[in-house]
């Protein structure tokens, strides 16, 4: 089965793959994540780009858009090694915190807050998802521990571009404009688009994960 471009921002077989996960339970069936990630990472880059170069209607960014994490190592390889030793039971925020930094802190604000940040940050790379008010890995991310490193950085460069901020600012790079982070999250308060400018710029800087020298051009005109 070939890969779609649309089918991939709107996530059908994701989507698919992730409910039969998570049905799975303890089993834990990954039938059909291998061949879609191998899919994937081997549609050529450019293909996502000129998708994104060609919109003529951009996605509304949200709050939501603009990411917040403490450390984007611990919203992609340690989330998904960490959840992927517990069972498959889904998890609330302050659970995510502990299992993130055990022992860490007791303070139940500061846990749940770690974990939203970390959780939400890995759902919008694909690696884990929401489901019946308790947050699992997907299937993408039960596997991605066991993915060489060169699939894991040309998933998530893939994966990052279905944020809404991070295309959006693709978009007018692509068409030629520099783009300056903090214009583009002016929607927040002005103290909230200080504390997440650098956030928002190692996330639109992830698709540099792809290592095309291109794309690093590319990344040179977000400020």
């Amino acid at each position: 089965m070939s890969m779609d471009i649309n089918e991939f921002y709107l996530k059908v077989r994701e989507d698919s793959i992730n409910k039969h996960f998570i049905e799975s339970g303890a089993s834990r069936d990954t039938s059909g994540v291998k061949d879609y990630v191998e899919e994937l990472v081997s549609l050529p880059f450019d293909a996502f780009l000129c998708h994104i170069k060609e919109t003529t209607e951009l996605p509304f960014v949200l709050s939501s858009d603009v990411p917040q994490f403490s450390s984007i190592d611990a919203a992609t390889h340690k989330i998904c090694s960490l959840l992927a030793q517990q069972p498959p039971i889904g998890f609330s925020f302050e659970e995510i915190g502990k299992i993130l930094q055990p022992g860490h802190t007791d303070v139940v604000y500061a846990n749940k807050k770690y974990g939203e940040n970390h959780v939400k940050t890995a759902e919008s790379l694909g690696l884990t998802l929401s489901y019946n008010r308790k947050y699992f890995l997907s299937a993408i991310g039960y596997i991605f521990p066991s993915l060489s490193k060169y699939q894991q950085d040309q998933l998530i460069s893939r994966t990052v571009l279905r944020n809404s901020l991070v295309y959006n600012v693709l978009h007018k790079v692509l068409n030629g404009q520099t783009v300056s982070i903090i214009d583009e999250i002016s929607f927040l308060s002005e103290s909230t688009a200080k504390r997440r400018k650098n956030n928002s710029l190692i996330f639109c800087r992830l698709i540099g994960l792809n290592r095309d020298t291109q794309v690093q051009d590319y990344l040179d005109l977000i400020k």
